[in-house]
C-alpha cells in the first residue's frame, strides 16, 4: 500500500536530501508525492517514489522549518486550515520549531501539531518546546535528517564555497550579498583559488538569482554558480570545496557532515540550535550584520580540525527508526 509524502517541495537541495534519505532507506514501500512544479530531478530520480494524485490511507510530513508563520497572509491561511479540521499526515518527521511572532502564531501551530500522533524533532531546543507546549504527542529528538545520509568526502579540495540565500533586492541586506562578494574576491586576488557559489533552492525563493547578484558585485566575474538541479550536482561540488560560508541551514550540515569547515551565516534560529547542539566552534553573524572582515579571518584561519561525534551521526539514523517501528505497528 502507497505512502503519501508531504513537505515543501520548491527543488530545495535540504528538503529534497531529507525525502530522499528517507525514501531510499524504506527501499521496499512505494511512496507517492503530488504533482508540483518544486519536484526537483533529485526526488525524481528515487526509485520507490511516483509522483500521483492518488489518495493513501497512510501520510508523512517530512518537513524542516514546515511550522513557521512569518507573515500575515501564513497566519490566515494555516487559521483557515484549522477551522475546517482539515486531516494532518500521521507523522511528522524531522521539523524544528522557530520562535513564534506572537501568541496568536503559537495557538495556531500548537493545535495543528497536536494533530499528529508522533513527531520527530531535530534540534534540542525544539524538543524542550515540545515537551512543554505540546505534551499529549508523542515526540522525539534525533539530529537533522541529513546526517544519517550516506554522504562522504571523496577527494577533497581547495576552492571556496558560498552558499548564497535569496533575501530579497530592497536595500535590506545590501551588506549580506556584498559581505559576500568582497569575500569571493578576496579568495580569488590573494589565494588565487576557485569560488563557487550554492543556489540551494532554485525554486520560488531562487537562490540562483541571489548568487548572480552577488557576482554582479564582484570584481572577478569567472565564478561558478552551482545550482540544485540535478541529483549529485550539490554534493560533487561540496567535495571540491576546502572552507564554506554557509547561510542555507543544510549548507552548513552539509559541510559539517562531510568534514569541512564552515563559516556559518545565521538567518533562522535552527542553525543557531544547531550549532549549539554540536559545540560548534565557530559562532558566525546574523545576516544582517555579517562583516567582510571576519569572513577574510576565516578564510585565512588554520583548519579548525572539527568533526561530528561518530555518537552523533548515528543518533541521526533515529528518524527513520522510529518510523519503521510505527510502518510495522
Amino acid at each position: 500500500m502507497a505512502i503519501r509524502i508531504d513537505g515543501y517541495f520548491d527543488r530545495n537541495f535540504g528538503d529534497d536530501y531529507m525525502i530522499k534519505t528517507v525514501a531510499e532507506h524504506f527501499k521496499d514501500e512505494d511512496f507517492v508525492i503530488s504533482p508540483s512544479d518544486g519536484i526537483s530531478d533529485m526526488l525524481q530520480n528515487v526509485p520507490n517514489i511516483r509522483i500521483s494524485n492518488e489518495e493513501c490511507e497512510r501520510v508523512i510530513r517530512i518537513t524542516g522549518s514546515g511550522f513557521m508563520i512569518n507573515s500575515q497572509k501564513a497566519f490566515i491561511t494555516e487559521a483557515i486550515w484549522l477551522l475546517k479540521g482539515k486531516k494532518e499526515a500521521d507523522w511528522c518527521i524531522g521539523c524544528n520549531i522557530e520562535p513564534f511572532k506572537n501568541v496568536l502564531c503559537e495557538l495556531v501551530i500548537k493545535k495543528k501539531l497536536k494533530k499528529y500522533s508522533f513527531i520527530t524533532c531535530r534540534d534540542k531546543k525544539s524538543y524542550e518546546w515540545f515537551l512543554k507546549k505540546c505534551k499529549d504527542v508523542r515526540v522525539e529528538f534525533f539530529p537533522d535528517i541529513l546526517f544519517s545520509a550516506p554522504v562522504k568526502r571523496a577527494e577533497g579540495g581547495t576552492a571556496l564555497g558560498i552558499s548564497v540565500m535569496n533575501l530579497g533586492f530592497d536595500g535590506t541586506y545590501e551588506v549580506y550579498y556584498s559581505s559576500l562578494a568582497a569575500a569571493a574576491d578576496y579568495y580569488m586576488d590573494q589565494k588565487k583559488g576557485e569560488v563557487i557559489l550554492f543556489a540551494f533552492d532554485t525554486g520560488c525563493e531562487d537562490d540562483t538569482a541571489a548568487c548572480n547578484y552577488v557576482r554582479s558585485l564582484m570584481k572577478n566575474k569567472d565564478v561558478k554558480i552551482v545550482a540544485h538541479n540535478r541529483d549529485g550536482e550539490i554534493v560533487q561540488a561540496f567535495d571540491r570545496c576546502g572552507k564554506i560560508i554557509g547561510t542555507r541551514f543544510h549548507s552548513i550540515v552539509l559541510a559539517l557532515k562531510m568534514g569541512i569547515d564552515v563559516y556559518p551565516v545565521i538567518f533562522r534560529e535552527k542553525a543557531k540550535n544547531l550549532l549549539d547542539d554540536v559545540n560548534y566552534p565557530i559562532e558566525g553573524r546574523r545576516v544582517e550584520i555579517l562583516k567582510e572582515d571576519e569572513l577574510k579571518e576565516f578564510i585565512n584561519a588554520e583548519p579548525l580540525g572539527f568533526s561530528i561525534d561518530g555518537e552523533y551521526e548515528k543518533r541521526a539514523e533515529g528518524h527513520v527508526k522510529m518510523l519503521e517501528m510505527l510502518l510495522k505497528n
